[in-house]
Formats: C-alpha cells, structure tokens, sequence
C-alpha cells in the first residue's frame, strides 16, 4: 500500500506547537520503522522547502517531498490521481483534501487515527492475544480450599483481535458500503 501523509498537518496536530527540524526528523524516523514493519510505501509531502519547485528525499521506503511553490494538498492530489485506488491512503484531517480525494475514489484517514496505527505498530511485541482475568466468588459459602485456590490461581483467556469492532455494524442487517469495505480493508493493512 502506498500512504500520502500531508506532513505538516499531521505534526501540527499530534504535537500542537511550532514544527522544528528535529520534530520532522524524529517523524521520519517513525515512518521509516513503521513501513519497514508493515511494508507499505511512505510519501510525507510537506509545505515548502528551500526551492522553488518541487525536492525529493528518499529514506528506505519513506520519501519525503518539500513543495516548494505548490501546496501539499496539490501535490498530493497530483500523485494520488496516478495511482490504482485500492492501494492508496491518503492521510490528512484537511477536509478539502479529503474531500478531493474521497470525490475520486481514493480513501482517506483523519491524522490523529493514523498517528495512532503508527504507535501501536511501534511498540514493543507483547503478546496481544492473552487477557489476564480475575477468578470471583460467586457463592457465600465459606470453603478454604475453595477461596485459597481462587485467590492463588490466575485465569488466562484467549481474547479475539477486536481493534475493528467500532467500525462495523450492529444492525440486523449486516450491510456494509463499498466506501467502508474499502476502509476497513486498509485499516486491517495498517
């Protein structure tokens, strides 16, 4: 999957202060772990630059563009509009952007969410399949070989991978749209 993240909107709402180089940096250095780890192709199009037109960096699987004189929302929309739409993000909390992209058929995801995606991949590997769970008593009836047992032994449960419950549908009739089949497709990738 190939990701267009609008650079300095995603900072300027996870960090909520003035973006400094180091700031860019250290994101990028996020990036870099996070596509390595799920193999996706990164694309950072930040506002700006030092040249008048478009400049490029590449970092592994993270290429970071600086505009120059063109705005991030333009470019992205430019190269997006290249690419097969079952495989493109486009990450940004500009509605415009969104909007743009959602119009032609490309999915999109707020920054904030993103962020989020990115963090839980970077964390260290626990076992995320396992809850740890309280036995409880649910009888009056003193017995102490009973109460010793519950309250030295611990219950491991196997707990289902429900990260996507909150997408999908309590209704009866189970209908999903393309539009969040889509969705929830990509966000299974992330």
């Amino acid at each position: 999957m190939t990701i267009f993240i609008d650079g300095y909107n995603l900072l300027k709402t996870v960090l909520q202060t003035v973006i400094t180089e180091q700031d860019r940096t250290t994101f990028i250095k996020q990036l870099q772990k996070y596509a390595s780890i799920k193999n996706h192709v990164i694309i950072v199009v930040f506002d700006g630059g030092s040249l008048s037109g478009l400049y490029q960096e590449s970092y592994g699987q993270v290429t970071v563009l600086y505009t120059g004189k063109y705005t991030a929302d333009d470019v992205i929309i430019e190269r997006v509009s290249k690419m097969p739409k079952s495989q493109v993000l486009v990450v940004s909390d500009d509605r415009m952007l969104c909007s743009t992209a959602a119009d032609s058929g490309y999915t999109s995801i707020g920054v904030t969410d993103f962020y989020w995606y990115v963090r839980q991949a970077l964390q260290p590997q626990k076992d995320k399949s396992t809850v740890r769970s309280q036995s409880i008593k649910t009888t009056t009836v003193i017995n102490e070989e009973l109460d010793t047992l519950l309250m030295n032994e611990r219950l491991v449960v196997t707990k289902k991978n429900d990260s996507y419950d909150a997408l999908k549908y309590k209704d009866h009739s189970n209908k999903v749209s393309k539009r969040e089949r889509t969705l929830l497709s990509i966000l299974k990738k992330l």
